[in-house]
């Protein structure tokens, strides 16, 4: 059974980019089109055909046939960057893809075909997969990559699980389409050829003899008998995006639109692939080439890219600009995998925003370093042992910082200062600074010794107790034995 390869044709790529966005400079309902650096058009849309425009017209008559016509010029690599792009898309439909630059891609489906049940199911699949992203596509299926690359760039558009079915179509194609080097498809035409169909029938040694060894291997390989070298897609192991501008945006709450781009990209590279977002960083560029960087993080992790453009925005609304910017670049610092979301089965009214979303935008809002909660620390005297700190998102898998919430399991000092005390004699509300006693308690219970630091000039030498003051309330004092007859107040039972 002979082999089935699919390719597909983008024309337009770039140019059906560009009318997409919303903040493009082109308007999609006037003549559009892309120039090279040598003033000839290369991608046109309807309007511009209609208004009889051809790709490889210059300026000056495209210029007199079309008055309205709107111009930007080619970017080759933005190009093959969305190529890259277009073809991570089809990757979960495909396995076996391998981009042609800047416009085309191959694929060999059979082996999904058991999967989708067939190669129409398969196909639609596809189809759907690209629409939202080109609006020109030229296709074609046959028995081997190099012809289907041939028919498809020719406008063939038919797809079929039989490949024979297009050799028909591809024996009556001119010879002058045929991709051939120049010089040889001139020798050709002097013989009289003028279509593929009657190159093929001609004895391939007579042609090997006379034409030398490049003609044999382009047969070979338009028939399938010797593979065309081709470099299979490799899925990046990170995320990484650039979005190139095509003006320049010196207010910074402008750059949300372009950037939504990049975190609908985001969402589809962790959707796939069930993870949850923790960290990102936005590199903005400038017309001088310099970097600004901006991180914005999640308390509890986001995948929908809606999460993180609230998040986005709350930052750029008080960033400014040192110059205006010229591309953008976004990637994922820290990821981990998605869990069930917890939810209360009998609750009647949910709230707005989560705990954790509520976090994450007040760190965006404010600073990551202006949330604070209280974490334990690795000392043994209470007033030391809780301290602030920012909130640190926690990331499946990852240890969660310097400092514990007090949640969280306890370091081992601060273990072993909880155990020096009964249990229920650790009061639940501390003074950051422990008060001077002002009336004599009714009674005491302890003592409780602590001793720590005697290598430092600070040392620490205390008897605790708890004690019921003259106004019924019980309290946590400690009388410092470096200074006999000095008590103080540390915190408060309730």
């Amino acid at each position: 059974m002979p082999e089935l390869w699919c390719y597909l044709h983008f024309p337009n790529l770039l140019l059906d980019s560009l009318l997409q966005q919303p903040s493009s400079a082109l308007d999609p309902a006037l003549p559009c089109a892309l120039v090279d650096t040598e003033h000839r058009l290369l991608q046109l849309n309807a309007r511009a055909r209609q208004a009889g425009l051809t790709p490889g017209s210059g300026l000056a008559s495209a210029a007199a046939l079309c008055h309205e016509l709107q111009l930007q010029p080619y970017d080759h690599a933005a190009e093959t960057t969305l190529l890259q792009q277009l073809a991570l898309c089809l990757y979960q439909h495909c396995a076996d893809l391998a981009p042609d630059p800047p416009q085309g891609l191959w694929l060999r489906p059979g082996p999904m075909l058991q999967l989708y049940q067939g190669f129409s199911p398969w196909w639609q699949q596809l189809q759907q997969s690209v629409a939202p992203i080109a609006a020109s596509l030229n296709f074609a299926t046959a028995q081997s990559a190099a012809a289907a690359r041939l028919l498809a760039r020719q406008g063939y558009n038919q797809c079929t699980a039989e490949p024979e079915q297009s050799w028909p179509a591809l024996r009556q194609l001119p010879l002058s389409v045929a991709g051939l080097p120049d010089q040889l498809a001139e020798s050709l035409r002097r013989l009289g050829l003028k279509q593929l169909g009657q190159l093929l029938d001609l004895p391939r040694a007579e042609l090997s003899r006379r034409f030398g060894p490049t003609l044999l291997h382009y047969l070979q390989q338009l028939q399938g008998e010797q593979p065309l070298a081709l470099t299979p897609l490799r899925p990046q192991s990170h995320f990484s995006a650039t979005l190139e501008l095509w003006y320049e945006i010196s207010d910074s709450p402008l750059l949300l639109a372009p950037a939504n781009r990049l975190l609908r990209q985001l969402q589809q590279y962790l959707i796939e692939r069930d993870l949850l977002a923790y960290q990102l960083q936005l590199v903005l560029t400038d017309r001088e080439k310099q970097q600004q960087q901006l991180s914005f993080s999640s308390v509890a992790g986001e995948q929908q890219s809606s999460a993180w453009q609230q998040l986005l925005g709350l930052k750029l609304d008080s960033l400014k600009l040192k110059a205006p910017v010229i591309s953008l670049e976004l990637s994922l610092l820290h990821a981990g995998p998605r869990y069930a979301d917890q939810k209360s089965l009998f609750a009647e009214h949910s709230a707005r925003y989560s705990p954790a979303a509520l976090l994450s935008l007040l760190r965006a809002r404010l600073g990551e370093h202006a949330v604070q909660q209280p974490v334990l620390a690795n000392h043994l005297v209470p007033e030391q042992a809780n301290q602030l700190a920012p909130v640190q998102q926690s990331i499946p898998g990852k240890g969660s910082g310097a400092g514990q919430s007090l949640s969280a399991a306890q370091t081992p000092n601060a273990a072993l200062a909880t155990a020096l005390l009964p249990s229920g004699w650790r009061p639940r509300l501390l003074h950051s600074t422990a008060q001077p006693l002002q009336s004599a308690p009714r009674a005491l219970i302890g003592p409780q010794r602590l001793s720590c630091n005697w290598w430092q000039p600070q040392s620490v030498h205390r008897d605790y107790y708890v004690a019921q003051l003259a106004s019924g309330q019980w309290a946590w004092l400690y009388q410092d034995l470096r200074q006999p007859g000095c008590w103080y107040q540390q915190g408060w039972f309730c």
